[in-house]
């Protein structure tokens, strides 16, 4: 399980030390999404930089969309953190669509640290379930 950053509050203004620095499990978190329309598709871009181009799973149920994935921790070697805020470890995200999709032609690309999701509106209601 990869650990999730954790920060013991020092006293009287002191730089946290190395043994007040602690790990505890990760748990998911939720990156940041935009959700846009255009005339014929729904186009949702996911803040996911760090992770890697293969790491993501995406469904789509229904008129819910959910991506989940991974982001591993970005330094190496022993060091010693000041600040931690960005955040490692399993993500996922389900975001409601405005309207049902073709799920069968779905699209992703992973580029410059945004997974850009692309999904053509549907005519009818939505009726299948896809996996990517």
């Amino acid at each position: 399980m990869t650990p999730r950053r954790r920060t013991t509050p020092s006293s009287g203004g002191v730089r946290p030390t190395d043994a007040q620095i602690g790990f505890l499990p990760a748990a998911p978190f939720s990156p940041l999404v935009d959700v846009m329309e255009t005339h014929d598709e729904y186009v949702v871009v996911v803040d996911v930089a760090g992770a890697d181009d293969r790491a993501f799973d995406i469904a789509v149920e229904g008129k819910t969309l959910t991506i989940t994935g991974s982001r591993q921790e970005h330094s190496q070697g022993k060091r010693r953190y000041h600040l931690g805020e960005i955040r490692i470890g399993p993500f996922q995200r389900a975001v409601s669509l405005p309207g049902p999709v073709v799920a069968d032609e779905t699209r992703a690309r992973y580029e410059r640290g945004f997974l850009r999701i692309t999904l053509r509106k549907a005519a009818g209601p939505p009726d299948r379930v896809l996996r990517l």
